[in-house]
């Protein structure tokens, strides 16, 4: 229940400060670990209504966040992944997070959902690859995670939203001097 109330409890602007600031960021992160898939989604859309409040953002990351998120990304769940996709999609729109997400395990998981079906979860995986492929020291990374050809998929995909964050990680790959192809 617990991870349904802060899932609730994130809608609302308002209750993430006091809510962080009582240490309400251990359990949401904690329940991300847990075995069942219903409170992984509850943990995830919990977090992911916390990212999108500006200092929480690098809150998430510093306390551990990161790893169980990347672990999330393997879900089979198509609402765990949309959640997952989307909370670390609103973490990568903050430069101090782009290197920690590089290094956590989540850039191959987010390749492999570039050509996910559901387009949610297509869309998130593309748009925080992209965002984390505007700093040139990421850029090798993803490009080493053979992220080009699945980025084609995406801009022939049936949904705009996809084919413009497709393109977008290919634009963000070609200012980079290095060879991907």
């Amino acid at each position: 229940y617990i991870g349904c109330a802060l899932a609730n409890l994130s809608c609302n602007i308002a209750n993430h400060e006091p809510i962080v600031k009582i240490g309400g960021l251990q359990p949401m992160i904690a329940l991300a670990y847990d075995n069942d898939q219903n409170v992984h989604l509850q943990a995830a859309a919990a977090l992911r209504g916390f990212s999108v409040t500006g200092n929480i953002k690098m809150k998430i990351v510093q306390e551990g966040g990161l790893e169980p998120l990347s672990r999330l990304l393997l879900s089979d769940n198509n609402e765990v992944l949309r959640e997952t996709t989307a909370c670390l999609c609103n973490l990568s729109l903050g430069d101090e997070n782009k290197f920690e997400i590089s290094k956590c395990g989540a850039v191959a998981p987010l390749i492999s959902l570039i050509t996910s079906e559901d387009s949610i979860v297509a869309c998130h995986a593309c748009e925080c690859l992209a965002n984390l492929a505007e700093m040139i020291d990421i850029q090798e990374i993803i490009a080493r995670g053979d992220a080009v050809i699945p980025c084609m998929a995406a801009m022939r995909s049936r949904h705009i939203d996809v084919q413009r964050e497709g393109a977008r990680i290919v634009a963000n790959l070609s200012a980079s001097s290095d060879k991907f192809a």
